[in-house]
């Protein structure tokens, strides 16, 4: 068994990679994988006792609504409590978290949605296709949308149907092959029941909430009837914000949290020098390459290199020039359309 894998505890939080200190403690938190760094080790898992997490980050602003998660700490206590349909192994791989099945009709403008068989909410409440259709509504909301609004762009939400108690079609207004790709990913429709309460949130996930004060720090109890058993294995998990990278390697270093989040290649060498056992998992974290073009103009340059010129139809913006044979971008001066 692998101490740190993608279906950890904190798997949310280590965007930038992720540091571990008191070994015994964090083997508890892993699952079965292939192991993610040299410095990993192996251990039996032992039920019980209470994980302690530094994050970067956050705010009086925090929020604990799957609907509305904004930054890492958001996102990581979102992971304790809910899920979603699809998800991403270690490998990047897609695999069926809530769902059972996603199958398209033969264009791709129906999907067929059955829930996974013996999943329940925190308060032991079936999750159902009631509970679906309502977490998917509530992220299309057209007057409050949720960070996944765009992930089911072109949805038509007024013609999802109740099949059967697990079972629902979702209909799009034009064909939309990727929406498993598009729910695989931290920014999803995470399943809530019909009368959710932020308030006194409830989820499937692998932690119950027991309290969450914005800015400063949650708490979270081990779901004794998760139905990804064994996991997990801690009976606590206790998320705590720093405000800078030095306050935060500072308590793990001193033993005050044993694991923290987004570690920088410029103190690698203070968290492995130090007299404390701890494990190094690279990150999972990426960033994107954003262009917004109102009005896109392709302009051919050379037939011998192919190049194109992209340009933007507003005056002073910069473009980009890209070349078919090599994978440089280069910036060009702005010029209209």
């Amino acid at each position: 068994m692998s101490l740190i894998t993608r279906r950890t505890v904190l798997e949310n939080a280590a965007k930038g990679g992720l540091a571990l200190g008191a070994g015994g403690l964090i083997a508890a938190c892993g699952s079965a994988s292939t192991p993610s760094s040299s410095n990993s080790a192996t251990a039996t898992p032992k039920r019980g006792g209470t994980l302690h997490g530094g994050l970067i980050g956050g705010s009086s602003s925090d929020t604990i609504d799957p609907k509305s998660p904004v930054n890492v700490t958001d996102y990581a206590r979102v992971a304790q409590l809910f899920e979603g349909l699809v998800w991403l192994n270690a490998g990047a791989q897609q695999y069926y978290r809530l769902a059972e099945e996603l199958t398209p009709n033969k264009d791709a403008t129906v999907w067929t949605i059955r829930l996974r068989q013996g999943v329940t909410f925190h308060n032991g409440k079936d999750v159902t296709a009631d509970d679906l259709i309502f977490s998917i509504n509530r992220v299309v909301d057209p007057k409050a949308p949720g960070e996944a609004a765009n992930a089911l762009h072109g949805i038509d939400a007024g013609g999802m149907k109740k099949v059967d108690k697990r079972t629902i079609t979702v209909p799009f207004t034009k064909p939309y092959s990727i929406l498993p790709q598009a729910l695989a990913t931290n920014v999803t429709v995470y399943v809530v029941p019909t009368d959710f309460d932020p308030k006194k949130p409830i989820g499937t996930g692998p932690f119950k909430y027991q309290s969450f004060t914005p800015g400063q720090q949650s708490v979270f109890v081990r779901n004794e009837n998760y139905w990804n058993q064994p996991l997990p294995y801690v009976d606590t998990l206790t998320l705590t914000n720093y405000a800078d990278q030095t306050s935060q390697l500072n308590a793990l270093l001193s033993g005050q949290v044993d694991v923290i989040n987004e570690l920088s290649q410029s103190v690698l060498g203070t968290v492995t020098g130090s007299s404390k056992k701890a494990v190094i998992s690279p990150g999972g974290g990426w960033n994107p390459f954003t262009m917004r073009v109102v009005r896109r103009c392709w302009t051919r340059r050379s037939a011998a290199t192919g190049q194109l010129a992209m340009t933007s139809s507003r005056s002073g913006r910069q473009s980009m020039t890209t070349a078919s044979r090599s994978d440089r971008m280069t910036p060009s001066g702005p010029r209209r359309c």
